[in-house]
């Protein structure tokens, strides 16, 4: 199985087309079906695709194994736990923190939004209700 190919193969599904049949895979990458059989077949075996009803494939569940230790281990996301508990204790509301990375879609970073918060209070997270007094 050549990367590349694989790459290719997974970039095809989205929230728009997120079903796709090998046949339909082979044209769009312009290989033989026997190749796009192998890179999905590779690709079923690991996880990352599963196959479902009248012959297609949709993303598998290793993505979600990924992500989960993706937002274990990012270093960002693990510094960023503790102020995102404060956050939530302090304003009564949960946050998101997130990489932003090179055109993907993301979540705005939280952490930019505590530092914020923190500089206006002198060091001390406030809610807009505590700082108007009410």
């Amino acid at each position: 199985m050549a990367a590349p190919k694989v790459l290719e193969v997974l970039q095809l599904f989205t929230v728009d087309a997120p079903r796709w049949r090998v046949e339909r895979i082979a044209a769009r990458m312009g290989v033989s079906t026997s190749t796009a059989y192998r890179c999905v077949a590779d690709l079923v075996r690991i996880g990352l695709l599963q196959p479902v009803s009248g012959g297609a494939y949709v993303l598998g569940p290793a993505f979600t194994e990924l992500d989960l230790r993706m937002r274990l281990s990012d270093p960002l996301l693990r510094a960023a736990r503790p102020h995102m508990a404060q956050l939530r204790d302090v304003l009564g509301r949960e946050y998101l923190a997130s990489r932003l990375a090179a055109q993907r879609s993301s979540v705005a970073s939280a952490i930019a939004l505590y530092s914020e918060l923190a500089v206006a209070g002198g060091g001390h997270v406030s809610t807009r209700a505590n700082r108007q007094g009410q």
